[in-house]
């Protein structure tokens, strides 16, 4: 199925955080067609893998992506994993006491290396996310503002 988009858009390298956008391509796209891509499901009544319905460039056969979604999408991801680390560190602050009590330098040791881990890893994967989508077509609309 063939869609178009409603919106007319004149000029496919204007940024449009409203308009679908193509990462492969580097631009907006005015048409693009709705595909199956088969996922992983767990514990599913249906079998191990899902359906789910995602937007297709017509010209490279890419995922098309609406930046303003994409970017909502990472800020929930911002704020779960910000609760994530906060849930964390409390975790662990309740270690360094009780551990502090019984072997004060051991649990200090165990206390830096959970806190340095807690906070690599969320700082890599929002740095992942934001790159996957959004900050690809942010780079690209900020190029496009300067040379205009």
């Amino acid at each position: 199925m063939k869609w178009e988009i409603v919106r007319e858009i004149r000029n496919l390298q204007q940024p449009d955080s409203h308009a679908y956008w193509c990462k492969k391509c580097q631009s907006h796209c005015r048409f693009f067609h709705e595909e199956k891509e088969k996922r992983a499901s767990e514990l599913s009544a249906l079998g191990p893998w899902i359906y789910a319905a995602i937007l297709v460039c017509d010209e490279c056969n890419e995922k098309v992506f609406m930046p303003s979604e994409a970017k909502s999408s990472f800020i929930k991801k911002t704020v779960l994993t910000l609760f994530v680390i906060l849930l964390g560190s409390i975790v662990i602050l309740g270690s360094i006491v009780i551990l502090g009590l019984f072997s004060p330098f051991l649990g200090l040791i165990r206390s830096v290396i959970a806190l340095l881990f807690l906070s690599i890893w969320p700082g890599m994967f929002l740095f992942h996310c934001y790159h996957k989508e959004y900050g690809a077509w942010k780079n690209w609309a900020s190029k496009r503002a300067r040379e205009s």
